[in-house]
């Protein structure tokens, strides 16, 4: 019984202690809340803006439309390891 040896006024200001501990404890936490709470209403608000991208947005000249004028792209030739001789 370790508490038995403490006197009234130790244990009051352990008491204290624990208290200012646990109200700055909650005041962080609320802090904390209030702040995540702002940061999600202004990504809410952002997301209104139509996702799609222009091809100007894009840096993509328009074409004509016609697929037959586009060349067909060659895959890139795969590298070859270097010959050992033995």
């Amino acid at each position: 019984m370790k508490n038995a040896r403490l006197t009234p006024t130790a244990r009051s200001a352990g008491a204290h202690r624990i208290n200012v501990g646990l109200t700055l404890l909650a005041l962080i936490f609320l802090t904390v809340m209030v702040a995540a709470a702002g940061v999600r209403a202004s990504r809410s608000r952002a997301s209104v803006v139509p996702r799609g991208e222009t091809l100007a947005v894009l840096g993509v000249a328009p074409g004509s439309g016609d697929v037959a004028t586009v060349p067909a792209r060659r895959p890139a030739p795969v590298p070859q390891a270097p010959h050992r001789s033995r």
